[in-house]
Formats: C-alpha cells, structure tokens, sequence
C-alpha cells in the first residue's frame, strides 16, 4: 500500500504544483485517498495518510543520513543499505538507534 501512496502523492505534486506549508493541501490527500481505495481496496483516513506520511518522512531522513556516511551505499535490487560489518558495527556502537535497520528493507525508496 505504501508504494500506491506514494506514487498517488508524486502525482498530486506533479499535477498541481501547489502545497500547503505544511506540506499536502486537503484537497490533494483526498485524492491520495481515493486512488489508495481504488488501487489496495483500502479506506484510509486523512490521518492514517498524514501519520503514513510522518513516518515515511523520518525513514527517509535515516536512510538518507546512512547513506551520507563514507563506506555505505544502495542495493536497488534487494532495497537495502549496504556496508561493510566492521563499518556498521562501529556505527551501531555510536549510534544504537540504527540497529533496527540492520534486516529492514526499504522498498519504497
């Protein structure tokens, strides 16, 4: 469902190129919402989108801070960060709040 939010919200950028300052307007998460029913056979809420959102704006901001390090990269292919296990170790050690993505994948990216 993710991946249909998320081409839903591209497109609503795309076609109207206004938004709110806080990020989507009303009218554009309506939208969202019925191509995600459209598409999953899912009702969503306007927060469930917005929540959908925060969150993916937070995983997006760890992996983008992942990938700025020196030594980690992308597999496309699989959806994850890779590095090497020392690099990563060393990094867990400093920073044990990224130890939840060592087994994530990140489809959506």
């Amino acid at each position: 469902m993710d991946g249909f939010m998320i081409i839903a919200l591209v497109h609503q950028v795309l076609a109207s190129h206004k938004r709110s300052d806080n990020g989507f307007t009303s009218f554009q998460i309506s939208k969202v919402i019925e191509s995600v029913k459209h598409m999953c056979r899912v009702v969503v809420s306007d927060k469930n989108v917005r929540a959908r959102l925060k969150t993916l704006k937070k995983e997006y901001a760890e992996v983008s801070q992942l990938l700025s390090i020196s030594g980690f990269g992308w597999d496309a292919e699989t959806g994850r960060i890779t590095v090497d296990l020392l690099a990563w170790e060393n990094l867990v050690k400093e920073k044990p709040d990224f130890q939840k993505m060592e087994e994530q994948t990140v489809s959506s990216l």
